[in-house]
């Protein structure tokens, strides 16, 4: 059972007074499994960090860090800028393939449970959608100070061997 708008929609709005009863924080660092890593950082303080993972173009403004071995699941890409950390997205899942929204809602309440030892902050809430011929992409935004937090809807897309993917949720957590 794929995740329908109207209940990304609804999730959203939960989370919109969620937000408001327990707070967030604008913080300025993620843990990315169990390594903890901050806005400004220097580029190589952060690889040296990141040694235990699999890191892609060290030299590049962008770097994607994954799992070591295959199927090499990613856990978050690092923006640099001037030498330094300018942000920080860090993939909650890898989707949540069909119908899976126990996992999903799981998910989202780690992310949101972690905002309440947090100051008293509101989140603002925007929406994004694209639609191209038989593809849906749905996505709710919920931000505060400079943290974003993604849940993106996907149906349509198809794999590398052609073949369309199942429907998918994803949950990312950003600070920039």
């Amino acid at each position: 059972m794929p995740f329908p708008m109207k209940t990304i929609a609804l999730l959203a709005m939960v989370i919109g007074i969620f937000a408001i009863s327990v707070g967030a924080h604008a913080q300025s660092s993620l843990d990315i499994q169990g390594i903890d890593l901050a806005l400004g950082m220097d580029r190589q303080t952060v690889l040296g960090k990141l040694k235990n993972f699999r890191v892609t173009c060290t030299e590049c403004d962008s770097v994607l860090v994954t799992g070591k071995t295959q199927p090499y699941d990613p856990y978050a890409n690092v923006v640099f800028e001037g030498g330094k950390v300018k942000s920080i997205r860090k993939y909650w899942s890898k989707g949540f393939e069909g119908s899976a929204p126990g996992k999903f809602v799981q998910t989202l309440y780690s992310l949101l449970s972690n905002q309440g030892a947090q100051s008293a902050t509101q989140f603002q809430v925007s929406t994004s959608e694209r639609r191209d011929p038989g593809i849906v992409q749905q996505t709710v935004f919920l931000k505060s100070g400079r943290k974003t937090i993604s849940i993106s809807y996907a149906a349509g897309f198809r794999g590398t061997d052609g073949k369309i993917i199942p429907s998918f949720v994803n949950l990312d957590e950003i600070i920039e």
